[in-house]
């Protein structure tokens, strides 16, 4: 069976990446290198540290922080899913991201079924 790939133009889109090996990682970096070509309306929030592994996780125990690191780059203390949220509900208000990039990982993506 043949993938079905679909174009999409970047251009005006209101692009949101993040990832969960956090904020310094080259992940973020890359995405945004090709996401900026069509485009300048990009944040980026991601975990301040690597949340590798934490999966679909929000904080439920501990507060969550987030810090600016310029124009709309943004670490937070707290899980990918905590960053994402925080992303998305907090930080990118009107209009909200037409586009969610996150991935490309540092290691593998392995896990174990029990």
């Amino acid at each position: 069976m043949q993938p079905n790939f679909t174009v999409v133009d970047l251009a005006g889109m209101r692009i949101f990446l993040s990832n969960d090996d956090g904020i310094d990682t080259l992940g973020p970096d890359c995405r945004e290198r090709v996401a900026r070509r069509p485009n300048d309306d990009i944040w980026i929030v991601a975990p301040e540290k690597d949340q590798s592994g934490a999966s679909h996780s929000p904080s439920l125990s501990e507060p969550v922080r987030c810090r600016s690191l310029g124009k709309r780059k943004f670490a937070v203390q707290g899980t990918p899913t905590d960053s994402v949220l925080m992303g998305i509900l907090d930080l990118v208000f009107a209009p909200r991201p037409n586009l969610v990039l996150s991935g490309i990982n540092r290691g593998g993506a392995t896990w174990t079924i029990t």
